[in-house]
């Protein structure tokens, strides 16, 4: 099933196999009172420490980059993580010794230049800064090695990284555009750490899947290579690093879809929590302010830089809640339905025309699979909880042109021309037709924006497929468009033709869903610019990817089956 996929192709060995594997290997580890691992996971262990250790030095070195501002100390400290391996191996103990010392030095030194960039207590560059040298100081001293020695503790290890990594992403954007970028990366590196660390084999990628990545990350080294020997501007090679990050999560994140029976429940409960968490935050300001109605909602949103920003989490949630409906009954249901009602009133109090019809479109995408009588109800449950956050959102009116449904439609309906209709858009589009064309074939590098925009109150083309042309030219446009559309055409292929169990179908529903609302909504926003929605992208694209390759089961919905080519699912 899942070899027809040219991206990326999976071994037919099946999960379970894969599982049990693992099992035998952790259970010979318990055996042995002594000893952390035995023989064969060491062995394993060896053949992945390298693997561990670049990615924890890659890890260290984009934190420290946000965190510190000093590329001189971040190359140091990610050659120092690097040496750690060889050093232990010194005779007598001074190595280990060394290592301690060299832990120390690079923690004050890091606190210092913490200091002088006066950061509180609470930021996030300190707070990154402590969780890099503890994992460093877990993995260091053995302690990882020890999960492997209870069970199930280093898949749930995963699953809490996984759950994190998911939550933080839906508030890094309080910073700067571009720290918010980089802050994005760091977290997705830091859940694949977590992965390659706890899982064995952690990435499996077929043949044509590393032709793909091969292909796509030396368009992206050429594109940037040309910008920056021309000197017309772009050529960012931390947007480039933003990019290999994103499809380091995608590898990732199949791993965890194939390998944890619950990571799609994970996903519902973690974005549901985001949601409602950032309605008790709205509450507090809404209670705190002088008067609310006139504080700049649209410029200054509490976690967020700007209104639109935080409709891409809104309509994120309105899609995922609105899956959870039809999906999971008991408490999950009506968490997802609550979630529904809440996202769908924060996204219409915003005013945000493009978030809302996206999550319309990406709801309506459910179709594929819960159709007919059997969810009847549960489509009546989602159309009435769209209209009652109609009139939830209007009991908060504030004083803004830009926010509420109503002001909104005020837009639409008033607007003199198409591109006073677009807020702007067509004459943005229109400007960089010929800035494309200039560079047609690998374009102006990352952050190709920046180097042609006319008008400094935009950094991004509000247009995916412009935006891709810009920054990476025909020929990275075109291997990023026919990944996507053979991924989702496959989906949908199967969805039609009912060829997996249903459990299967289900998940292929809510990665459809996804892409529908996330390449809807890229036609008129930064889709594939910010960090936020190219994170859900990818976990998009990484959970349709996983349920092709093999049937994903659910803690609470169905039980193991064989389907019809006799793969255990």
């Amino acid at each position: 099933m899942y070899a027809e996929v040219p991206v990326l192709q999976m071994p037919d060995e099946p999960v379970g196999k894969l599982l049990h594997r693992n099992e035998v290997l952790m259970k010979e580890a318990r055996e042995g009172p002594d000893v952390l691992l035995s023989d064969s996971v060491a062995i394993l262990h060896k053949n992945r420490s390298r693997l561990v250790w670049s990615i924890m030095a890659l890890w260290f070195f984009m934190v420290s980059v946000t965190s510190l501002s000093n590329l001189s100390v971040a190359v140091l400290q990610a050659v120092m993580v690097l040496s750690f391996p060889w050093l232990s191996r010194f005779p007598g103990g001074r190595g280990i010794s060394l290592v301690w010392m060299l832990w120390g030095v690079s923690f004050v030194l890091s606190n210092f230049l913490l200091y002088i960039e006066r950061e509180s207590l609470l930021s996030w560059p300190r707070g990154f800064v402590y969780l890099a040298h503890l994992m460093l100081l877990l993995l260091q001293a053995g302690l990882v090695d020890k999960a492997f020695a209870v069970r199930g503790l280093a898949g749930k290890l995963v699953r809490y990284a996984a759950a994190a990594s998911v939550f933080l992403v839906c508030y890094l954007n309080v910073e700067s555009i571009f720290l918010n970028q980089w802050h994005v990366a760091v977290v997705e590196v830091f859940f694949v750490l977590s992965v390659v660390i706890f899982y064995f084999s952690p990435f499996r990628v077929g043949r044509l899947g590393w032709v793909f990545f091969l292909f796509f990350l030396t368009s992206i080294v050429v594109s940037n290579t040309l910008s920056t020997i021309s000197g017309v501007g772009g050529g960012d090679w931390y947007r480039g690093a933003e990019v290999v990050a994103h499809l380091l999560l995608l590898l990732a994140m199949i791993s965890w879809f194939l390998r944890d029976e619950r990571s799609v429940q994970v996903l519902l409960a973690t974005v549901a929590a985001a949601t409602i968490v950032y309605l008790f935050v709205l509450m507090f300001y809404w209670s705190v302010l002088p008067d609310p109605r006139t504080y700049n909602w649209a410029g200054s949103p509490p976690f967020f830089r700007n209104i639109r920003h935080l409709g891409y989490l809104l309509c994120i949630s309105m899609v995922v809640s609105s899956w959870g409906v039809f999906a999971y009954g008991g408490r999950l249901k009506v968490v997802a339905l609550v979630t529904l009602v809440l996202s769908a009133s924060m996204l219409l109090w915003s005013g945000g025309r493009g978030g809302f019809v996206a999550a319309c479109l990406g709801t309506l995408s459910l179709l594929l699979v819960f159709h007919g009588r059997p969810y009847a109800r549960e489509w009546r449950w989602v159309v009435m909880a769209v209209l009652a956050s109609f009139m939830l959102s209007s009991l908060f009116p504030v004083e803004s042109g830009s926010m509420g449904w109503l002001t909104a439609l005020l837009r639409t309906g008033g607007a003199d021309s198409s591109n006073q209709l677009s807020s702007g858009r067509l004459e943005i589009w229109r400007s960089l037709l010929p800035h494309i064309s200039e560079r047609m074939w690998f374009g102006w590098g990352g952050e190709g924006f920046l180097a042609v925009r006319e008008s400094r109150s935009f950094v991004q083309a509000h247009n995916g497929l412009l935006q891709l042309l810009l920054e990476w030219g025909v020929v990275g446009t075109a291997l990023c468009v026919l990944a996507l559309s053979r991924v989702l055409f496959v989906a949908v292929q199967q969805v039609v033709r009912k060829v997996q169990p249903a459990q299967a179908l289900r998940h292929q529903a809510l990665g459809i869903s996804m892409m529908c609302a996330l390449l809807a909504l890229s036609l008129v926003d930064g889709v594939f610019y910010h960090g936020l929605t190219l994170f859900f992208m990818m976990i998009a694209v990484a959970l349709l990817l996983a349920s092709e390759s093999a049937c994903l089961s659910s803690g609470n919905a169905v039980s193991l089956e064989i389907d019809s080519r006799g793969r255990q699912c």
